[in-house]
């Protein structure tokens, strides 16, 4: 497309250079702020005294979760004994003190995670 000769490059008409623009005070003020953001607000942001109520079904799954969490625990221990005494061609007696280890480590998680969800802990791992 050709380029236009009479096309000149001068400002726009509808924009207003700095120095068309009026200079009475008036005219220059700032909207008024609304009332909203004339209320002091707090000095820090408060929390509420109760924790957010989660959903049942997202308590069901953590209360879930640590109840698998103490079945895994007991389970891995005492297969870890069991393979003990099968390499070693021993008795029960790994098997046992896997199973007896696991369920004193189960128990402590337990207890622990579930004084966290009865607490409503929001810094608790996924």
């Amino acid at each position: 497309m050709p380029l236009d000769p009479d096309h000149n490059h001068a400002p726009r008409k509808d924009f207003e250079a700095d120095g068309d623009r009026p200079t009475d005070p008036d005219t220059l003020a700032p909207p008024p702020l609304p009332d909203v953001l004339k209320r002091p607000g707090p000095s820090e942001p408060s929390r509420p005294s109760t924790p957010i109520p989660r959903s049942s079904a997202m308590q069901f799954g953590r209360v879930f979760a640590i109840g698998m969490d103490f079945v895994y625990g007991v389970v891995g221990c005492a297969a870890l004994g069991w393979a003990i005494d099968w390499w070693f061609k021993t008795p029960p007696r790994w098997l046992l003190i896997g199973a007896g280890i696991g369920i004193v480590v189960a128990m402590y998680r337990f207890i622990r995670e579930g004084m966290k969800l009865s607490r409503g802990d929001q810094n608790r791992r996924p």
